[in-house]
């Protein structure tokens, strides 16, 4: 089964961090196959499976199936709480894998070793974890320890951090990116913290270079000096970015006014947008980033706009699709036909949301700008059933059009 192909990894090297540290447990893969007694008997319904039998008892693991999750399950059910280890890497694993780990790096049996054992907690947050003699001395010269001690190796900050920085509701985020291998503590994260302290409506991040992540969405393509400060605005699905110039040297005055510029909107957005195409041809026109708003939201017309990406197959192949509904249109007055790249440009209109490629929008205009998406649950993206729509939304106009014949050709 794929499932249990995937698992097998995770699986053995659980058994290997068991056995290494001569766990007072055993890991034992058992195929059930077709045994409908036994699949009956422990009530399994799915595979992989996974469980510990404690003084005869099935107890059933339903959470992640990670060698830490894994293991962390099996140590709270042992005799002591504890799990041995025999291999300082697993130590690393396990850091990035459990919530928070506890770590003794005493000698056995003495009085700061029973210590910890009167402190081991079995519960789902913290694991607890022994080093073999044969590893302590390794692990304590590699992290440079003069001294045996009780070491606390956390992740959830780091977690609660990264969700709260991708949590959606959060609207306003201001940004410190430092420069790579910057120290930190340092001159410049002191004022910024206390920056911080004064800034209202939006919340402050500092971000280290090596953030991926971050790096890769807000900075990547940019022109940017480091130590970089940014806004971004994330609404309607979109994340406006603001990128304020010689970071370093402006300082926490210059900060303050340009955070409460891009709060107020008195400061623009770097938009991406592609050049302006020198020749317009055909039933359909281009429009770039810097032409959007010109062309749909400011036209006289209403406007039918299909934003599309080149990266997306069908949308590459619904281009020629509507150039024909264009052309089928192309006499009708109060119309017009706009095609828009959004992986390459982007626009900051209220009434715009582009959820997904490849959509057709149609744009009414009266005394209001209404926006009107061609139904996603159309899933038959013909030429048809697209001219039927656009003369739909053409007929919640004052005067309506007649109804018009499909075109015989279909793609």
């Amino acid at each position: 089964m794929g499932y249990c192909k995937d698992f097998a990894p995770t699986w053995s090297l659980m058994s290997d961090i068991a056995v290494e540290g001569n766990n007072a447990f055993q890991a034992i893969k058992v195929e059930l196959g077709d045994d409908k007694e036994w699949k009956d008997r422990f009530e399994v319904t799915s595979f992989p499976e996974f469980g510990v039998f404690v003084d005869g008892k099935y107890d059933r693991f339903n959470g992640k199936k990670d060698a830490g999750d894994l293991l962390h399950f099996v140590a709270n059910r042992t005799a002591d709480g504890i799990l041995h280890l025999g291999n300082v890497e697993a130590v690393e694993y396990l850091h990035q894998h459990s919530n928070a780990v506890v770590v003794s790096l005493f000698d056995d049996d003495s009085v700061e070793d029973q210590t910890f054992k009167s402190c081991v907690l079995r519960e789902e947050n913290v694991l607890f974890v022994k080093l073999s003699a044969s590893v302590r001395a390794d692990y304590m010269t590699e992290n440079k320890l003069e001294k045996p001690t009780i070491l606390m190796l956390k992740s959830y900050d780091e977690h609660r951090y990264k969700d709260a920085f991708y949590d959606r509701s959060v609207e306003w985020l201001v940004l410190l990116i430092d420069a790579k291998n910057a120290k930190f503590p340092s001159a410049l994260t002191a004022e910024y913290v206390e920056f911080c302290k004064g800034v209202k409506g939006a919340t402050c991040y500092y971000i280290q270079h090596d953030e991926k992540n971050v790096y890769e969405f807000y900075v990547k393509d940019a022109k940017v000096e480091y130590p970089q400060l940014m806004v971004v605005h994330r609404t309607r699905g979109y994340h406006f970015k603001y990128y304020l110039e010689h970071t370093k040297k402006v300082g926490p005055e210059g900060w303050r006014s340009f955070v409460e510029g891009c709060l107020a909107k008195t400061i623009k957005p770097v938009l991406p947008s592609l050049p302006v195409p020198k020749m317009q041809s055909g039933p359909v026109t281009v429009a770039v980033g810097t032409t959007f708003e010109e062309l749909v939201m400011k036209s006289e017309e209403d406007v039918v706009v299909q934003m599309y990406s080149n990266y997306c197959d069908h949308c590459t192949k619904m281009l020629k699709r509507f150039e024909k509904v264009a052309t089928f249109f192309k006499d009708q007055k109060n119309i017009r036909f706009v095609r828009f790249d959004a992986s390459e440009n982007t626009i900051d209109v209220e009434q715009i949301y582009v959820k997904y490629f490849h959509s057709v929008l149609y744009v009414r205009k009266g005394k209001e700008v209404e926006v009107i998406e061609y139904p996603r649950s159309k899933k038959v993206w013909r030429t048809k059933a697209l001219i039927a729509w656009v003369a739909d939304q053409m007929k919640g106009k004052e005067e309506p059009v007649e109804p018009m014949e499909p075109m015989e050709e279909e793609l």
